[in-house]
């Protein structure tokens, strides 16, 4: 059975002056009007809701890009720094070890002129020199074709244009050579350790060229230092640490003959563009001037000694500009240098005076070695502690020259001054007191003249200042560490 639902009263009521059957006629036009407006969007909707994604997209990509070359930045430096760290930390650990040494090379005690065993190195006693997988110069370091005996710096430099610059530039690209305690091959051994800035791309930089006599890669090593540096090649620049050391086996002890000099290439860093050693003068000529950096250069211009003043080499570095070689000793045993020779003083007035009387009667008295009134060497850098090797030149075979030099070393027959290695116990002036008694109670109150001498120092610190750039050559940073070493207080 059907329900009947009711009908409102209100039903065929007009509303608001329309009929409700007009009302109904035109609810399918306003549907009609509603399902065109709610179906799209107009065109000036889509153009801006378009700007408004492309503006939204070019910033996320800004955004990004800003983010991307911030974070390979960071990294570039990050690696620069990484490297900074690297090169400082072993500068640090061997130079900190730094050993002072007048025998700097290696040599065979008693084999060379004359056979003399006095535990220091004579003309004639230096191991031969023989090649090894990375070329000649297994043993010979520092100065080419030279026995070195004390350790040195070399100041030289070479001109590049960087990919950035517009103009050629003049770089740093020092060498160092000294001894050391340091670690190679997993243990540490004393041995002669060598940083030098090198160039792999040498021949491609100076347009096919090879390098100088004195500096050829064959005598020596592979790679020579750079001279002339293309942009493109900057990057390819590399500090190694060369190490050279006796390798001590039971085979080399009982075989005398073999040579247990064994060369180790270390690439310490790449990207280096400069390298240089600057080394504390602390005590200026007598003991005047104040403590502060010199490069071989500035010290060549204002020496603080003339004993110790670097040696200009106008054959090596730039033309026209040349180098500087700075050596950490005083004196030679090689009697065909030009040097000048000490004196043996007898007793003088002082703390030390033994002699009773005025007279003297020829007691034992303590002995003064050294140069009295010199306006050119007061062994201002030996310290109390430091050795010094003292002897005469007949004793390394220097024979007397013509009827005079015979008189006189037949005058002098009587004068004796032993050869040996003596430790100073202070410096007066240029003069020496050793700990060690001289007996001169045969030397009849007079002094005893050409006496040869060599002494190792080395400086209380070095400040190291180096260039790395990126692996594109670019975004180059400096920096500098000081160094001090441990040397024996003044």
């Amino acid at each position: 059975m059907r329900r009947k639902i009711p009908r409102c009263p209100d039903a065929e009521r007009p509303m608001n002056g329309i009929s409700r059957a007009t009302s109904l006629e035109a609810a399918p036009f306003r549907g009609r009007i509603r399902g065109a407006q709610s179906g799209g969007f107009t065109l000036i909707e889509l153009m801006v809701a378009l700007a408004l994604s492309a503006m939204i997209s070019a910033s996320i990509m800004f955004i990004s890009s800003q983010a991307r070359l911030s974070y390979d930045g960071t990294v570039k430096k990050v690696d620069v720094y990484n490297r900074f760290r690297f090169v400082f930390k072993a500068l640090e650990s061997d130079i900190s070890q730094w050993i002072p040494t007048s025998e700097l090379e290696f040599y065979t005690d008693g084999r060379g002129r004359g056979a003399k065993v006095n535990r220091h190195w004579d003309p004639g006693e230096e191991l031969p020199d023989r090649p090894d997988a990375k070329g000649f110069g297994v043993i010979d370091g520092g100065e080419i074709g030279q026995y070195d005996e004390y350790a040195q710096i070399l100041e030289m430099q070479y001109k590049s244009r960087e990919p950035s610059q517009t103009e050629e530039k003049i770089h740093d690209c020092y060498q160092l050579y000294f001894r050391s305690l340091t670690f190679v091959n997993g243990q540490m051994r004393v041995a002669n350790v060598e940083y030098m800035l090198v160039d792999p791309n040498y021949l491609q930089n100076n347009d096919g060229q090879s390098p100088p006599a004195s500096a050829r890669g064959g005598e020596r090593k592979l790679d020579p230092a750079p001279r002339q540096v293309k942009p493109e090649n900057v990057q390819n620049l590399s500090l190694v640490k060369v190490v050279r050391y006796l390798e001590i086996s039971y085979d080399n002890i009982q075989k005398i003959n073999l040579t247990p000099v064994k060369r180790e290439v270390i690439e310490v860093s790449s990207n280096v563009t400069d390298f240089s050693v600057e080394y504390l003068v602390d005590r200026d000529f007598r003991g005047r001037g104040n403590p502060q950096f010199r490069k071989p250069s500035a010290d060549f211009a204002q020496p603080s000694e003339a004993a110790t003043r670097p040696k200009h080499m106008p054959d090596l570095g730039l033309p026209q500009r040349g180098a500087y070689r700075k050596l950490f000793g005083y004196g030679t045993v090689k009697l065909s240098e030009k040097m000048q020779l000490a004196v043996a003083f007898p007793a003088h007035q002082g703390d030390e005076q033994l002699t009773k009387g005025s007279g003297g009667g020829g007691e034992h008295t303590p002995v003064r070695f050294g140069f009295q009134g010199n306006q050119e060497i007061s062994f201002t850098e030996l310290t109390p502690g430091d050795k010094i090797f003292c002897f005469r030149g007949s004793s390394r075979g220097e024979a007397a020259q013509g009827a005079a030099g015979a008189a006189a070393g037949n005058a002098n027959q009587f004068i004796r001054f032993p050869d040996g290695e003596y430790t100073v116990k202070t410096n007066l002036d240029g003069l020496l007191e050793f700990e060690e008694d001289i007996d001169s109670t045969d030397w009849n109150g007079q002094s005893q003249n050409s006496i040869y001498y060599k002494a190792a120092y080395m400086p209380s610190a070095v400040r190291m200042k180096l260039r790395i750039v990126d692996d594109k050559g670019e975004n180059p940073k400096t920096m500098e560490k000081v160094i001090w070493l441990r040397r024996r207080s003044r």
